[in-house]
């Protein structure tokens, strides 16, 4: 994981440096102007403030810090933005040492995770069948079908889980993925 002193250099970087590295800014008063790179623009309407370390395209309506203009220009994810970064203003990215017991817990949460995920994937379809299970008249099945087409229930795989939800523990039971 990368160090919170590295992120915070990082954020107090110039961001016209980072910025001038994709595209050509000009010098107007304490802010830099160009067309923006976001959208197509023939007037700039794409300024850069270093001393408030913000971008705003007054354009289109992007806008942030240093991050997060490379990782909408390049679409990259924080961590690979701050290395970017790191690498046009020709800085070292320092990690934290991973101890046993952070291992230990990361690996736990991955095994919770898969839990979850397990039991969602069992009870997602079952949730499904319960709307697709009721009367045409009933309310849950009358508000379903006024906002989404059957397409668009199983691509969004939108269920319906009645009051007595206890219905779905011996499933879970059966299947080993009851949590007491």
């Amino acid at each position: 994981m990368i160090t919170q002193s590295t992120i915070d250099k990082i954020k107090d970087v110039q961001l016209s440096e980072v910025v001038g590295s994709y595209i050509k800014l000009t010098h107007k008063g304490v802010n830099y102007q160009a067309c923006c790179p976001f959208h197509y623009e023939k007037t700039p309407s794409f300024s850069v403030n270093d001393v408030k370390g913000i971008y705003k395209c007054f354009g289109c309506g992007a806008g942030g810090n240093v991050i997060d203009f490379v990782m909408q220009h390049d679409k990259l994810t924080f961590v690979e933005a701050i290395a970017k970064i790191a690498s046009i203003v020709k800085m070292e990215v320092e990690y934290e040492q991973e101890t046993e017991a952070d291992k230990e817990k990361r690996k736990k949460q991955l095994s919770e995770a898969e839990a979850q995920e397990k039991v969602l994937n069992l009870v997602i379809p079952i949730y499904q069948q319960q709307l697709a299970d009721l009367p045409m008249d009933h309310p849950a099945k009358i508000w379903a079908a006024e906002r989404f087409d059957d397409d668009v229930l199983a691509q969004w795989k939108i269920g319906w889980a009645p009051n007595d939800w206890r219905f779905i523990t011996p499933i879970l039971i059966k299947e080993n993925l009851f949590f007491a």
